[in-house]
């Protein structure tokens, strides 16, 4: 087990009893190695998540499916189908990356560590997570994205929003 030191000086002032300020140093330790390579795999992935390029890909998979979801509460197969390709795109393109960003880095590995640390994870990021799995919030995302590209397409100050981000109506 190796313990790691963090150092932090001179980042908040502090004062001596004659108002000089002094610089100061916080430590400790940064836990096990598992524990370190466990946040630093949290830390890629939650910068990939919000990466443009992430959005973007997001972004054109609704764009390319979107017109086949309905309000209706009636569920088609072919969402199903969709729901199974947008869950496996998601699923490569982030063990990808991880793997590009981390030395190493092994998926099952990992999902056995989300299994037995999902309290150490922020639960904003776990609720993002289960979102490309689950149906229901896959269903309301490209609803939410075919809905906002036909607002857009109504009106055209927000078309140039829109088109800004990436993804102009079709």
């Amino acid at each position: 087990m190796s313990n790691v030191a963090a150092s932090v000086t001179g980042l908040l002032p502090s004062e001596d009893n004659d108002g000089n300020e002094e610089e100061f140093e916080i430590t400790g330790t940064g836990g096990t190695e598992e524990d370190m390579q466990f946040d630093e795999v949290i830390g890629k992935l939650e910068e990939i998540l919000i990466d443009d390029e992430f959005q973007d890909k997001q972004d054109a998979f609704f764009r390319e499916h979107c017109h086949e979801f309905t309000h209706d509460e009636e569920n088609k197969f072919i969402y199903t189908e969709i729901h199974k390709k947008y869950e496996a795109e998601v699923e490569t393109y982030i063990e990808d990356r991880l793997k590009e960003e981390i030395a190493g880095f092994d998926m099952e590995h990992f999902l056995k560590q989300m299994q037995e640390r999902k309290d150490q994870v922020q639960e904003e990021l776990m609720e993002l997570l289960w979102s490309f799995t689950e149906f229901v919030h896959f269903k309301q995302l490209i609803l939410d994205f075919k809905d906002a590209r036909d607002r857009a397409a109504d009106s055209p100050l927000k078309i140039s929003k829109v088109q800004h981000r990436g993804f102009p109506p079709n």
